[in-house]
């Protein structure tokens, strides 16, 4: 289960997306997929680029075998 820095950082990028991706039009799948719940969040914690890398190659590998997941939003 996140922890509550992890749920708060999760909400403030919702509310980013909400407001500024959304809001001003900058992309015009974010309501869908945001509507459909086919977004998943994941916050990285990473303090070096090996991590970090590791972390987005696992998002992907996570893309490519769940289809019903359309996008991810690898937070840092």
């Amino acid at each position: 289960m996140p922890d509550t820095l992890e749920i708060a950082i999760i909400d403030e990028t919702r509310q980013w997306l909400q407001q500024i991706v959304v809001g001003l039009e900058l992309c015009p799948f974010a309501q869908r997929v945001i509507d459909e719940r086919s977004l998943r969040f994941s916050v990285s914690t990473a303090s070096d680029t090996e991590t970090l890398t590791a972390q987005l190659l696992s998002e992907l590998a996570l893309l490519d075998s769940n289809p019903e997941i359309e996008t991810t939003l690898l937070i840092h």
